[in-house]
């Protein structure tokens, strides 16, 4: 397989229509944002035909902002390795991890200007408190306030109500295996 660099026109471009990964509204802002402030820096990877395989969100994004054109690599290879792609391109990223300290210490340097960041101030708030929580039981064996250890190990849990439930997708695809989502709540185990 092999890939050509090129520079195609969005309305030339078209979803897979296998593509498993949804862009709901509030990402798709989120990429807008992004592609105003820092540009194309995501891959967008594409058949010959312009049947996309990886970055259907940034395209979604582009569309909306009226970008004309987007760097691609044009995929030349298998039918099953382009469905590979398909599914390793977002399944990969799911599994890294943040370091979330250190998460903190990037987004206060942002704190001004977290447009293009993918984070709110909801967001960081959020992450604030779960630091907080985390430096709570390392330094003390306990949580403080309304945290505490819960179930039937008494492991300790961190609980994050969620007003929808693409929120607490968002939550889990940032913190990856350490977080079990539910249908409102996400819950974080800290290691």
């Amino acid at each position: 397989m092999t890939y050509t660099v090129e520079t195609r026109r969005v309305d030339a471009l078209h979803p897979h229509p296998d593509n498993p990964r949804k862009h709901p509204e509030a990402q798709v802002k989120h990429l807008r944002d992004s592609l105003r402030r820092l540009g194309v820096y995501r891959n967008v990877v594409c058949l010959a035909d312009g049947t996309l395989l990886a970055g259907h969100g940034v395209w979604e994004a582009a569309k909306v902002e009226g970008v004309k054109e987007l760097p691609v690599l044009v995929f030349d290879g298998p039918e099953a390795e382009a469905r590979r792609l398909l599914l390793a391109d977002n399944a990969l990223a799911r599994l890294a991890t943040d370091d979330l300290g250190r998460v903190l210490e990037l987004l206060s340097e942002q704190r001004t200007e977290l447009v293009g960041t993918g984070f709110d101030e909801a967001f960081l708030a959020s992450l604030q408190a779960i630091a907080a929580a985390e430096e709570s039981y390392r330094t003390s064996g306990s949580f403080d306030g309304d945290v505490g250890p819960q179930g039937r190990t008494g492991a300790p849990r961190i609980v994050i109500e969620c007003d929808t439930e693409e929120q607490c997708r968002v939550v889990f695809a940032e913190f990856g295996d350490e977080w079990k989502a539910g249908k409102r709540s996400c819950t974080y185990v800290p290691s």
